[in-house]
């Protein structure tokens, strides 16, 4: 850890379930996520602060840096999702993380894989759209899937 980062970045880095994070983190989501991906995103809060620290000291890191904070937050979402017991509820978990991974790729992606600022909703909001019609298409697909029989009529 750079030893002036706390006094730059207001904050002391703490351990959650094993991860070390922003203690005041959260999963960025314009929806509720699963309570067990707040040591995640706060690992992946983390990552990002020391991706801006990089670039804010004139040493920016190549774009393979945020992909693998990137990358480590895709292995540690369903990972938190063990927690839960087996059925329903652990599925349920795990679609939650791969949507949230999908959403964090494609914002760095939007990106350019460059250091991440601060956004403004508006500055974001095409970016949301694109994301939540692609869930209502994936949605759509799924119940079609299983709710007919493509075009004939069940018995």
């Amino acid at each position: 850890m750079p030893q002036d980062f706390s006094r730059r970045f207001g904050y002391q880095p703490t351990t959650t379930d094993g991860l070390l994070g922003d203690p005041t983190g959260d999963c960025s989501s314009p929806v509720p996520l699963p309570g067990e991906f707040v040591a995640a995103c706060r690992q992946h809060d983390l990552g990002y602060d020391l991706l801006r620290y990089a670039g804010r000291s004139g040493r920016a890191l190549p774009p393979e840096a945020r992909r693998a904070v990137d990358d480590r937050l895709a292995i540690e979402l369903p990972r938190s999702c063990s927690t839960r017991p087996g059925g329903l509820s652990r599925a349920h978990c795990l679609a939650w993380a791969e949507i949230a991974e999908g959403f964090v790729r494609i914002n760095s992606a939007r990106q350019g894989y460059d250091v991440p600022e601060s956004e403004t909703a508006l500055s974001i909001a095409p970016a949301v759209g694109v994301g939540v019609a692609a869930l209502a298409f994936g949605a759509s697909r799924l119940t079609d899937r299983r709710g007919s029989t493509h075009g004939q009529v069940a018995r």
